[in-house]
């Protein structure tokens, strides 16, 4: 199928981007396999970007990677910060680069965002709300914020798509796949790493954040996941003046749950935050199997009254209750020292075929975990030792799901922040009431109940005293 004008432009933008920082042989080899056009048709641009390549300066692969993606926006931006998670994938220099990637979105022209409100419900934002700010209050590479007020009285964050995104978005879905199968192809010594395969979960969520009837729903999960969850304030959402590409929902002020200082200033409970913040985290992984893809400090705020509110729903992470149950035996035999189980526990929830040392890959991570067993919380917690798992299985091929690496850097987000808030917080200790406090709550339930499975579980192994 011949690619539009607007593909072949974006294609040229790409290839010279490639050429500037390096990486000419894997645009000579697009070239070759003819999905990439001949420099004859771009002989400036191609040429320009030679040069241009001459001063990028002594900049390692790693960083020349994280440059492209960072110069190339979008979705590329999306995709390098998605790679920086996937220790299981790619060597440490590489996660070390790419997790400085930030995605430098400017605000979009008011009358295109006014235009594209319009198209989605019928009027302009002005008729519909009581007030609508033409400055917006944030910005990402799909959609900007704009604050609004209803009409009886109601604050609330309308979050609209950028004009021409879904295309421009399968435009460059479109070239990443190229990309990933030409350097496959160029490096064979790549294929076993699922390249392509991140590719194409990447591409399944990209186009799942796109319609915004999506994201209303999770919220709407969560909310209900977290109705007797007092300390946690969920956004509604506005049905009315919500469709495909235009998101209405309540609008959440607060202070970034690790902005210590402002936090302190404002008389907050810290020592109460960082246990509602690990409470909300095991809730979450282990019970529901529904969890925030997404948990850095700017998607936590404290409200007023110290409630947690969560903001941006569009990555979430599901947990089948197979691998629920795995995880949470991988996690309770951690605590209890009993690494060789806790290895076999999580292992159940990942792909061994292309391991050719398995019996290696286990004693070197119970020997890690004997060495730091006794260690300071502060040192080494459950996400540091799913972390180290992680950079082990790049070394072994052993690979999890997408969804799982989430769940890990949800983890270390949250273990990171719960750390500044309480640097004596015990996350072996604080685990025990969670558990007695669900299982109160469903007690009489069916036993197939997630809960009472998972508490049954810990008190066959002596975990719960």
């Amino acid at each position: 199928m011949a690619e539009t004008t607007k593909e072949l432009r974006r294609l040229q933008e790409i290839m010279a981007v490639l050429i500037q920082y390096g990486f000419r042989e894997v645009v000579e080899q697009g070239i070759k396999r003819k999905w990439m056009p001949s420099p004859v048709k771009w002989r400036k641009t191609y040429d320009d970007a030679i040069e241009q390549s001459k001063g990028t300066g002594p900049l390692s692969t790693p960083y020349k990677l994280c440059s492209v993606m960072e110069k190339l926006g979008g979705i590329f931006a999306k995709f390098g910060q998605v790679l920086s998670t996937r220790r299981d994938i790619l060597p440490p220099d590489y996660i070390e680069a790419l997790s400085t990637l930030r995605s430098r979105m400017p605000f979009c022209d008011y009358d295109a965002i006014r235009n594209a409100f319009i198209d989605e419900l019928g009027a302009p934002p002005e008729e519909l709300f009581d007030y609508f700010s033409p400055e917006p209050v944030a910005a990402a590479s799909l959609a900007q914020v704009h604050k609004a007020r209803l009409y009886d009285g109601t604050w609330v964050a309308v979050k609209i798509q950028r004009p021409n995104v879904d295309e421009n978005v399968a435009i460059d879905l479109k070239w990443l796949e190229r990309l990933g199968e030409t350097v496959v192809k160029l490096f064979p010594t790549l294929q076993p790493f699922r390249i392509l395969d991140t590719i194409q979960e990447f591409k399944e969520w990209s186009l799942r954040e796109l319609n915004f009837f999506i994201e209303g729903r999770h919220i709407e999960q969560f909310s209900e996941n977290t109705e007797r969850m007092h300390f946690i304030r969920i956004p509604k959402v506005y049905w009315k003046y919500t469709s495909k590409r235009v998101l209405t929902m309540d609008f959440m002020e607060g202070i970034p749950v690790d902005e210590i200082t402002r936090l302190k200033a404002d008389g907050h409970n810290l020592e109460k935050i960082a246990g509602d913040v690990y409470y909300m985290l095991l809730k979450q992984t282990l019970i529901d199997g529904f969890f925030h893809g997404d948990l850095h400090p700017g998607n936590m705020l404290i409200a007023r009254d110290g409630k947690l509110m969560l903001l941006d729903f569009g990555l979430v992470g599901e947990l089948q209750m197979d691998f629920r149950l795995a995880y949470f035996q991988y996690w309770t035999n951690l605590a209890l020292g009993k690494f060789e189980a806790a290895v076999d526990a999580l292992l159940k929830g990942a792909d061994t075929s292309a391991c050719t040392d398995l019996a290696g890959f286990k004693k070197e991570y119970t020997d890690f975990c004997e060495q730091v067993q006794g260690s300071s919380i502060s040192e080494y917690s459950f996400g540091s030792t799913l972390n180290h798992i992680t950079t082990l299985c790049a070394r072994y091929r052993i690979y999890f799901s997408t969804a799982f690496i989430l769940l890990i850097r949800a983890m270390l987000t949250a273990e990171g922040i719960i750390m500044d808030l309480n640097p004596d917080f015990e996350f072996v200790d604080e685990a025990y009431p969670f558990f007695r406090k669900y299982y109160k709550e469903i007690s009489g339930s069916k036993k197939s109940n997630a809960g009472t499975l998972l508490y049954e579980i810990g008190i066959g192994m002596g975990l719960w005293r």
